[in-house]
């Protein structure tokens, strides 16, 4: 969830310096064992752009996909593109025969 916070941050501080300060809060606070919202709060460059109530939806997961959307429609865009290239190969791929029932008596 530090990205979100960086993108929040970025407008004002710009996207290098946001990430430089999250970057090191997120080292400080692994290496102190302390909750990362506790060390957002205590930094300066955090609290002086975001409120705790936009640290902690900054670090709500379900607010923030990130990049996945993209990901997504890269996806399904490429499936599509493909779909489309193979579909007169995939049209003749059609059996040919009429599938066997499968023996009976056996076990």
């Amino acid at each position: 969830m530090a990205e979100s916070v960086v993108a929040r941050l970025s407008p004002a501080l710009g996207r290098a310096e946001a990430h430089r300060h999250v970057t090191r809060v997120c080292v400080e606070a692994a290496r102190r064992g302390q909750p990362l919202r506790e060390a957002l709060l205590a930094e300066p460059a955090v609290t002086g752009q975001l409120s705790a109530t936009e640290v902690d939806a900054a670090l709500d997961p379900t607010s923030y996909l990130g990049c996945a959307q993209q990901f997504i429609d890269r996806a399904l865009a490429r499936h599509a593109a493909l779909t489309a290239a193979h579909a007169p190969v995939l049209q003749h791929a059609q059996p040919t025969h009429e599938p066997q029932p499968p023996a009976s008596g056996s076990a």
